[in-house]
């Protein structure tokens, strides 16, 4: 009974955290960006993001980083070196 318990809550959560990114089908005919934040968390389903009017941005030293929801903005936003220095690590 507990080990049913357990798997159904561990479920719950992986779709909650899944959820947590606005993954939709990608329109190739659009142009993407790297979510710096997904990145970094390793939630690799929410790193590539099609950029359009309504994708969630923000700029920081003259530049524009995009997100594939406002959470992970916030989170940029609350801490943009931590991402920043992330990503420049990488490349």
């Amino acid at each position: 009974m507990q080990a049913r318990r357990w798997l159904r809550l561990t479920l719950l959560a992986t779709v909650a955290i899944a959820a947590g990114c606005a993954v939709f089908p990608r329109d190739p005919s659009k142009p993407t960006a790297t979510d710096v934040v997904c990145l970094e968390n390793g939630d690799l389903g929410c790193v590539t993001i099609t950029v359009d009017e309504t994708t969630p941005r923000a700029e920081v030293e003259g530049k524009t980083y995009y997100f594939c929801s406002d959470h992970c903005r916030d989170l940029f936003l609350a801490t943009p070196d931590k991402y920043l220095a992330a990503g420049q690590a990488r490349r």
